[in-house]
């Protein structure tokens, strides 16, 4: 298991790609229960002192399986697209494993550099991280859709922008309907 953790850090690096993860569905299983409790990790931290755990726990599960979905969904549409279709295991194992990696790294930031309560009229140190780490998200998922679709890293970069426009909206979608 240590293995595979370490394969995703590298996938962080961009040391590997999606090619170089394990086969089989298996290996993406784990790396959704990964992405899962990760996501977990990232809610617990990102609470409201006066939350209780329980719902944190329930609304962080519900949230991740929803991205999980959307991930399945929108990286399905584009291996069929681009007819790559034997390659979703990897893909998906390769977002799953990266995109958790990343929720732990924002997990630590949160801990470590205090968030403004309000938008500030200039930019912090918080606030530049977290365009830094946005930024570094792009580039990684926009690699590993690189990598996987054949495709040059502008279009890896805007196919992994539209994966988060979607999901920005998904998630607006559902906090109106919850």
């Amino acid at each position: 298991m240590f293995d595979v953790l370490r394969q995703f850090a590298l996938l962080l690096l961009l040391r590997v790609g999606p090619q170089d993860m394990p086969v089989g569905w298996r290996m993406t299983t784990w790396a959704a229960l990964w992405f899962v409790l990760c996501g977990l990790i990232l809610g617990f931290v990102n609470q409201d002192e006066s939350a209780d755990w329980v719902n944190t726990a329930g609304q962080g599960v519900l949230d991740n399986v929803l991205d999980m979905a959307l991930i399945g969904a929108y990286s399905g549409s584009w291996v069929f697209f681009r007819q790559r279709s034997a390659r979703l295991a990897q893909l998906l194992t390769a977002l799953l494993g990266a995109l958790g990696m990343l929720g732990l790294v924002l997990a630590l930031m949160w801990l470590v550099v205090p968030m403004p309560a309000a938008l500030p009229d200039t930019m912090g140190v918080s606030e530049w991280l977290m365009m830094g780490l946005f930024i570094w998200n792009l580039v990684v998922v926009g690699q590993i859709y690189r990598r996987t679709l054949e495709v040059g890293v502008g279009p890896g970069i805007f196919i992994a922008l539209g994966y988060y426009i979607i999901s920005a909206l998904v998630v607006l979608l559902a906090n109106s309907l919850f």
